[in-house]
């Protein structure tokens, strides 16, 4: 029989064994952690699914990708002499080429070019998570640390799904980093200078991102990381001379020469820091920055000079390019993934010790709280699936040949041939004051005198000054002000029709016919 003393004894070990206040409270946070990050990635993925059959632009030049797509399916080069039938934007080609193969198997459309993207992002999620969770040796921080990128989605434009080259971009940047800091092999060392060159090629601003890091990895490789710099060196003077050659000249036109007429934005060079980063992610950089502070004077050196050139890489090349003219909220990208990064190794940094650990848990949860938003306004509505729908019906009506300068694809819907897209045709004449350009913009002047087009339609934004003495405005596409926006980027859509002076008094009652709102009409030129 167990007397007073051994019960004594027994309660005082039962009581021992019980989780001290701390520990629960570290188990809370835990939990919330865990739950914050399965929430915004479960968010995030639902959202994608839902929008990837959507049949209309989420972004205005989703359109336009869709285009090219088209005019490689059709067996013709990407890049060549800009015309009124095509001009190329002026980025990479390797997203445009990896959607075309895709698209072969699915078909034309919106759903080919945004499943590359969603499958780009979600290898982004897993990447992020892998290189934390090696690091650490933490699948807690690791599984953190993707859910904070994903929390992210709001902040750069829910551009993740979209169909642009923006996370096939970031997938390729992960990749090289990934490769460099945990197989320090020959062969994986070589793989991630060719990956680097193909991040040049998803998009130009991937080789100002990835020069850092290449240069970082000496940190910790010494002079192996000569094979990954040798290769992407080599890879980006021989593969890009190859392709100029495939091209006829033509790619260093559109991807090298025609950028350099981008102009800097001044207020967004503390504008970067103070409206798009601070506010939204300032607990995030706080504990990134501790981090970093740490590993370079009393932790790891080597791992902090590599994790500080991926920052300088990411972060700074984000900075770099969105204080240019022209970009949006999807530069941003890269950034948000190096500091959700840098926070999943500080929480495995600081796993260690209780009470730093309390703390970044406490921050980092509050983090996720600032990013808390709403998924159904990432969702277009059924207003704007039916307004589509009507308008392509509208421009099908029509006889003859009908020009959107901004969204060919809708002529395409409606059984019509598709034209350059304006924004590629304006990045010709703002970059190349040469004859190429000028006879670009005569073309375009003889497609108006002769009324090529039995109607143009132009956006919210346009001007239709150029048409005045041929067109005039006689219609409006939508009777509603609150219908077939995009979800992201820049704000337009198809807002006006000009038909050719010829048809001015049968103007209104042919809109009316054709199922648009007819404006005030006026037989003189249209302003």
């Amino acid at each position: 029989m167990r007397g007073p003393q051994a019960n004594r004894t027994a309660v005082g070990e039962a009581a021992g064994a019980r989780p001290s206040a701390g520990e629960r409270a570290g188990l809370l946070l835990r939990l919330g952690l865990l739950a914050a990050a399965a929430g915004f990635l479960g968010s995030y993925i639902v959202v994608a699914l839902l929008r990837l059959r959507y049949p209309f632009e989420l972004e205005w030049m989703e359109g336009g990708v869709v285009d090219h797509i088209k005019w490689i399916l059709s067996g013709r080069p990407l890049y060549v002499p800009p015309s009124l039938d095509f001009v190329p934007y002026i980025y990479s080609p390797l997203y445009f080429y990896l959607a075309a193969l895709v698209a072969r198997l699915t078909g034309l459309g919106f759903f080919p070019l945004r499943l590359v993207s969603f499958a780009a992002s979600l290898g982004c999620f897993a990447i992020i998570h892998r290189l934390v969770a090696r690091e650490t040796r933490s699948a807690f921080a690791g599984f953190v640390a993707a859910g904070l990128f994903a929390a992210t989605y709001r902040l750069s434009g829910s551009w993740f799904d979209i169909a642009r080259v923006d996370s096939l971009l970031l997938l390729l940047l992960l990749s090289v980093l990934y490769t460099l800091r945990l197989h320090p092999r020959p062969a994986p060392l070589l793989l991630s200078g060719l990956l680097a060159w193909l991040a040049f090629l998803a998009k130009q601003a991937g080789a100002f991102m990835v020069a850092p890091i290449l240069i970082g990895s000496a940190a910790s490789l010494g002079r192996r990381s000569l094979l990954p710099i040798g290769t992407a060196l080599a890879s980006f003077l021989a593969g890009n001379w190859l392709l100029d050659r495939l091209f006829g000249g033509w790619f260093s036109y559109y991807v090298l020469y025609l950028p350099r007429a981008k102009t800097v934005m001044k207020w967004r060079v503390a504008g970067f820091w103070v409206r798009d980063l601070l506010p939204s992610l300032g607990i995030a950089i706080l504990v990134s920055a501790l981090y970093l502070g740490y590993e370079l004077t009393r932790g790891e050196r080597p791992r902090g000079r590599y994790y500080l050139a991926v920052a300088l890489g990411m972060v700074g090349g984000s900075w770099l390019f969105r204080v240019h003219s022209g970009t949006h909220y999807n530069v941003l990208m890269p950034a948000h993934a190096a500091i959700a990064l840098l926070c999943g190794l500080a929480l495995g940094w600081g796993g260690r010790h209780k009470l730093l650990r309390l703390g970044l848990y406490g921050a980092c949860l509050a983090q996720f709280a600032l990013l808390v938003y709403h998924p159904l306004r990432l969702l277009p509505s059924s207003r704007d699936l039916a307004a589509g729908r009507a308008l392509i019906a509208t421009l099908a009506a029509i006889e003859g040949e009908v020009y959107l300068p901004e969204h060919g694809y809708l002529t395409a819907l409606a059984g019509k041939r598709t034209y350059a897209h304006g924004l590629a045709m304006r990045d010709v004449y703002r970059g190349d004051a040469g004859p190429v350009s000028q006879r670009l913009r005569a073309e375009v002047q003889r497609a108006v005198q002769s009324r090529r087009f039995a109607a143009w339609v132009l956006d919210s934004h346009a001007r239709g000054d150029f048409l005045a003495g041929r067109y005039v405005e006689a219609g409006r596409v939508f009777e509603r002000k609150d219908v077939f926006w995009p979800i992201t980027g820049m704000r337009t859509r198809p807002e006006r029709i000009y038909l050719p002076i010829r048809d001015a008094v049968s103007a209104p009652r042919r809109l009316e016919g054709l199922g648009a709102a007819p404006s005030r009409f006026s037989s003189g030129p249209s302003a």
